[in-house]
């Protein structure tokens, strides 16, 4: 059982003051996560024992290539990704990251790959002191990997299953998201936006996001596409924000974070511009626009070093905030726990905010009312406020 939680008071406005204080430890607080992508959060244990299972020798890439990785091999696939991380920063990086995610998807070949991948990630996160853990991915992605190709319907059961078996061993809480990507929408978009429209339910929430290339692709340019999920008041969060450097954020402006807002997100992937625009920030501190931080990934990619990350400027401004791994694959760090451990520092931030913005996390996930009162239950038992 997790302990020693600084006991903390709530965070009602704007801070401006405090200064962190790194000695204290966070082993005792518990996380929240909502932004992490499904194949991307799994462990090279989970990969190797699904690639043991489905016979997986060899891995291509979209290009045919041979990656160099051996898909049974926990440590071959944790070097893959080790070597992979310093061409993260180049010009073609991204595009070189986002081949990578065949790694994890060639060993997902069933449904039933796909619920266990699920449940063994909820809980290995659970046991790393995750309250509540928001897997998020496409799809049209799994349908590809998996035989017969089965409807985006039992694709997203498959995944239900999982979690709701992770629950029902160790009360591990978690829900998805559906993604598509912005490059892709055109294709996949609709599809992907109805079904959720169809199986997303008060009791069992689905969220959906867009993910995918930034520059050029504002949020407004997938307003009919999103109609549907936006009448229905679907749960919606977006990558907004994210894919250009400070400071001035030119291929990925904070007008693009209030575009999405403006399309009905409540949430916003990533959102570094965001610092750029004082107004904006206002504005979602006074609605409660919260903001999945991935300092990590921002890193890795080329966009912006941790030190210069606006998480801790955006708590002591008094907004909805949490910290995430996005791709713990690519990125080496695998909970939040262990972000957060190695980058308190860089981010200025201290243990009164890693169990705030657990209080955030739970109040901006997509679960139930229900499940939101439990897992607002399970964290004041841990860390009582004043």
């Amino acid at each position: 059982m997790l302990s020693g939680c600084k006991t903390i008071s709530g965070n009602t406005g704007r801070q401006v003051d405090r200064e962190p204080n790194q000695q204290q430890d966070i082993s005792g607080i518990p996380t929240a996560e909502l932004h992490r992508h499904l194949e991307a959060g799994l462990s090279p244990e989970t990969i190797a024992i699904l690639g043991q299972k489905n016979r997986i020798t060899q891995i291509k890439s979209s290009k045919g290539e041979i990656l160099p990785v051996d898909p049974q091999d926990p440590d071959s696939i944790r070097t893959y990704y080790k070597n992979l991380i310093p061409g993260l920063t180049t010009p073609d990086g991204f595009m070189k990251f986002l081949a990578s995610f065949a790694v994890p998807l060639s060993v997902i070949k069933s449904l039933e790959d796909l619920s266990e991948a699920t449940r063994r990630q909820v809980l290995e996160q659970a046991a790393k002191g995750c309250l509540h853990l928001e897997l998020r991915g496409s799809p049209y992605t799994y349908q590809s990997s998996i035989k017969d190709n089965p409807p985006y319907e039992e694709i997203i059961g498959a995944i239900r299953s999982g979690m709701g078996k992770a629950y029902d061993e160790t009360e591990a809480s978690a829900s998805y998201i559906a993604c598509f990507s912005r490059q892709k929408a055109g294709q996949f978009g609709k599809e992907v936006v109805d079904t959720v429209v169809k199986t997303n339910t008060a009791d069992s929430p689905i969220g959906i996001d867009i993910a995918g290339v930034e520059p050029g692709f504002p949020p407004s340019k997938f307003k009919d596409i999103l109609a549907p999920a936006i009448e229905a008041k679907v749960p919606m969060t977006i990558h907004a924000g994210e894919q250009s450097p400070p400071p001035n954020f030119k291929e990925t402006p904070a007008s693009f974070i209030r575009e999405a807002i403006d399309l009905g997100a409540k949430r916003i992937g990533h959102g570094t511009s965001l610092i750029s625009d004082m107004e904006l920030m206002e504005y979602c501190r006074q609605n409660g626009i919260h903001i999945e931080a991935c300092p990590e990934s921002n890193q890795a990619l080329g966009y912006m070093p941790i030190a210069s990350h606006p998480l801790g400027k955006f708590l002591r401004y008094g907004l909805s905030a949490s910290v995430s791994t996005d791709d713990p694959l690519m990125f080496n760090d695998n909970s939040v726990r262990e972000l957060l451990k190695n980058n308190m520092e860089a981010l200025k931030i201290t243990p009164d905010d890693v169990a705030q913005m657990t209080r955030h996390a739970i109040n901006a996930a997509f679960v139930s009312e229900k499940r939101r009162e439990e897992l607002t239950r399970k964290f004041n038992s841990l860390c009582p406020r004043k």
